[in-house]
C-alpha cells in the first residue's frame, strides 16, 4: 500500500492584516536563516517548500507558516 506524501506550496501571499517585512522576519526565523535569504521568496512563483510529508505533519508546518502571516497550501 502506497503511502500519501504531501508538500507546502508557498507564493509569497501574505495573511491579512500583516506587514511584508513582519512575514519575512517571520519566515527568516522560522527558517533559522537571515531575511535576505528568505526575500526570493516573495517573488509570486509557487515555491515548494517542504516535500515527502504526512498529512499531519505538512498541517503541523503550514499551520507555523500562517502564525508566521503568509499563506501556503498542501498539496
Amino acid at each position: 500500500m502506497a503511502t500519501t506524501l504531501f508538500k507546502i506550496v508557498f507564493e509569497g501571499q501574505l495573511r491579512n492584516g500583516v506587514e511584508l517585512q513582519t512575514a519575512k522576519f517571520n519566515l527568516a526565523q522560522l527558517f533559522k536563516s537571515e531575511v535576505s535569504a528568505v526575500e526570493k521568496l516573495f517573488n509570486g512563483n509557487p515555491v515548494a517548500l517542504k516535500r515527502g510529508l504526512s498529512q499531519g505533519d505538512a498541517q503541523v508546518y503550514l499551520n507555523a507558516l500562517n502564525d508566521a502571516g503568509v499563506e501556503a497550501r498542501i498539496e
